[in-house]
């Protein structure tokens, strides 16, 4: 993300492969972020499970009027992954209760 930031700031950032896009590069940051921490001894051995949750472009104050997915359909995603259990998975990416590509 540092070379994200340095690339903006220079104006190389598509020379080097970044995205245009300050909301994408943050996502892949934060979903990269979710798969390292997801191993570390501090959440692991407390039985903790780290996930990240894509809702969907949902109709928020953010969102706009013109998103096509419903508050409760966003927080559906967000329930299920945070109601798994102990034996779900952890260091993933969800999107309406299954693993979704990033």
């Amino acid at each position: 993300m540092h070379g994200f930031v340095k690339g903006v700031a220079a104006g190389t950032h598509a020379l080097r492969g970044w995205p245009s896009s300050a909301y994408r590069a943050s996502k892949v940051g934060l979903n990269a972020w979710v798969r390292v921490c997801s191993r570390e001894p501090r959440f692991t051995s407390r039985g903790l499970h780290l996930n990240a949750v894509c809702p969907g472009w949902v109709r928020t104050d953010l969102g706009g009027a013109g998103a096509p997915r419903s508050v409760e359909v966003g927080a559906a995603s967000i329930l299920a992954a945070a109601t798994r259990g102990p034996s779900g998975p952890t260091g993933g990416f969800f999107r309406d209760g299954a693993p979704a590509s990033w």
